[in-house]
């Protein structure tokens, strides 16, 4: 079998040190209150500590927080015994015989699996009223569509989260019914697509593109529904 991966990628265990699992020991809130750029370093030097990408092909330019990691425990060990070998960028398809972009090649492949991700997509609604992106659909907090005003239709869990999503799926669905019910209000459509920009931008500036295409929650701001 053979690994093609695009710029390297973050190989991370289930499990940290002690059997714990990793997300019990670094999703924390403590770790959401020491300065960013101090936690990717110490989340850097830690997965480095354990597994070294560069040594496995694997090298990764940006930050652990930049993309979207492995999460594998038996990766390390089949590239390490040759059951799995890590080769350079597809450069073309031929028949089937790949060409990779350092010159190899691998003849009589079988099958061929493109892990490229996939696209937000609603397709039981029109694209009128979710006005989608070529890589995001815009949404007011991650919720409301701006066109549809006042909010009759709320999208729930659109979003990326460090950490487990149905606490902040919850939270959206008591503020879509508060606005449904009229107990909340929206702002107007152009205050809401001046917001939805502001935020894709931030987004932008702090991800890499391939990581663009969810909308990324780090911290949960305080919210009027939660007492």
């Amino acid at each position: 079998m053979y690994l093609s991966t695009r710029s390297g990628s973050w190989v991370i265990s289930r499990l940290a040190d002690g059997g714990v699992p990793m997300d019990v020991t670094f999703l924390t809130r403590f770790l959401g209150l020491i300065p960013m750029k101090f936690g990717r370093y110490v989340l850097r030097q830690k997965l480095e500590s354990k597994f070294n990408s560069v040594n496995f092909g694997l090298g990764v330019d940006n930050m652990p927080d930049k993309r979207f990691p492995i999460i594998n425990d038996e990766l390390p060990n089949r590239i390490f015994t040759g059951s799995i070998q890590v080769k350079a960028d597809i450069a073309k398809v031929q028949g089937n015989t790949a060409h990779f972009a350092d010159g190899s090649m691998v003849e009589d492949i079988d099958v061929i699996i493109l892990a490229t991700g996939f696209k937000f997509s609603f397709p039981f609604l029109s694209d009128s009223l979710l006005c989608p992106k070529e890589r995001y659909i815009p949404l007011y907090k991650y919720v409301f569509p701006p066109t549809v005003n006042p909010g009759t239709l709320a999208i729930i869990g659109a979003l990326r989260v460090n950490g487990p999503v149905p606490p902040l799926t919850e939270i959206q669905s008591r503020w879509a019914v508060s606005v449904f019910t009229g107990k909340s209000k929206l702002p107007d459509c152009q205050t809401m697509v001046e917001d939805i920009e502001k935020r894709q931008h931030l987004l932008e500036a702090k991800t890499i593109k391939c990581c663009r295409a969810f909308h990324l929650v780090r911290k949960l701001r305080k919210c009027p529904l939660i007492k």
